[in-house]
């Protein structure tokens, strides 16, 4: 799910390793006493790959677009 744009360069993804993240966070921290806290990485996890899944999609979809310019050519009111 790690992207950038700006306002003159098109979307572009970056490869982002969510599950050495949250297990990093967890392992140091208070957070791996917590009783619920292998449910909790699991499901933010899942939640993760399919918002990924999602930004991949659209960037196949839709390659060299920019969301921000779509979004002020399709209002340019909102945008003055």
């Amino acid at each position: 799910m790690p992207y950038k744009f700006t306002p003159s360069e098109p979307i572009q993804y970056h490869e982002f390793n969510f599950k050495r993240f949250i297990e990093y966070s967890v392992h140091n921290s208070v957070l791996q006493q917590l009783p619920f806290v292998q449910e909790w990485k699991i499901r933010w996890l899942h939640i993760l790959f399919e918002q990924d899944k999602y930004v991949k999609e659209y960037i196949k979809e839709h390659p060299g677009t920019n969301p921000l310019l779509g979004r002020v050519k399709a209002n340019p009111k909102q945008f003055k």
